[in-house]
């Protein structure tokens, strides 16, 4: 089965009604399967997620964020992505 219909069988347990819900073990099946075939391939640094989240949510309680910081931090974290590609 290709990789959509399965991504559409979860969505339409997730959205559908209760006549269009998956038992359990069969959701957890698909979710194996898919992870199998499309492994996760993002790079999360968490520190520049903080910091947006901070900056972006906080802005009263962390008014002291400089964009020129969080720019030398996501430049920090793509040097780190390029050296573990390699």
């Amino acid at each position: 089965m290709p990789t959509e219909v399965l991504k559409d069988m979860i969505r339409q347990d997730c959205l559908g009604g209760e006549e269009d819900q998956l038992e359990t073990d069969t959701i957890e099946m698909i979710i194996d399967i898919i992870s199998e075939w499309e492994p996760e391939q993002v790079s999360v640094d968490i520190d520049v997620l903080w910091n947006d989240f901070q900056c972006d949510y906080l802005p009263d309680i962390f008014a002291d964020c400089i964009s020129e910081n969080i720019e030398k931090e996501k430049t920090d974290s793509m040097k780190k992505e390029k050296e573990n590609e390699l």
